[in-house]
């Protein structure tokens, strides 16, 4: 009993400030603020930049290596330059193209493309998951503030009945034991009468 009156309460205090959002809200604030659901675009949107990078792999890569070395003579203190030359200096332009790479590129394509369509799968999940858990606590959340009316109805019937048999009490009409146990059988369920 105990527990229905702190359910009472809250919920009573909880309805004194007006709902004027509906279900549909509550279910687009939960799909653009849920962390899974970022997490699954993001790791799609990743998927895409790695097929861009396997389609970036097949250009031609330039390379350039160079293998420098200066002696340095200061007012005749250095290095001499008949043994050093003065300086060594190579370098090296490379350009590497991949040529019989089709099948793995096929292969690399295909496999992003299932794990791509596997996230979005399991998106599709996560959003009817997080639609049908919200929808859940909606219904039950109604439901309490629909249980909350009634107790608030039958508060007010026990009031008003209250004030007749007191009023009936008083005119010997109906007998003040009645009244009493009346009375003390309301306050043992926990209804309070004004």
């Amino acid at each position: 009993m105990r527990y229905f009156l702190i359910v009472f309460f809250c919920l009573n205090a909880a309805c004194s400030f007006a709902q004027t959002r509906g279900l549909d809200y509550f279910v687009n604030r939960a799909m653009t603020n849920s962390p899974v659901l970022k997490d699954m675009q993001n790791q799609v949107k990743l998927n895409q930049l790695d097929s861009m990078l396997i389609s970036a792999s097949q250009r031609p890569q330039v390379s350039f290596t160079s293998n420098d070395n200066y002696a340095p003579v200061i007012k005749g203190y250095g290095y001499d330059n008949a043994v050093t030359n003065g300086a060594n200096m190579n370098a090296l332009i490379s350009v590497n193209k991949s040529l019989m790479n089709g099948n793995r590129n096929k292969i690399q394509f295909a496999n992003l493309k299932i794990l791509t369509d596997a996230l979005r799968i399991n998106m599709v999940i996560s959003e009817q998951d997080l639609k049908k858990s919200i929808i859940a606590q909606y219904i039950t959340t109604y439901g309490d503030l629909l249980q909350v009316n009634f107790s608030t109805q039958i508060q007010d019937m026990l009031n008003k009945q209250e004030i007749v048999l007191k009023k009936l009490t008083q005119k010997n009409v109906y007998k003040q034991v009645d009244y009493l146990s009346f009375f003390v059988t309301l306050q043992q369920n926990g209804f309070k009468l004004k």
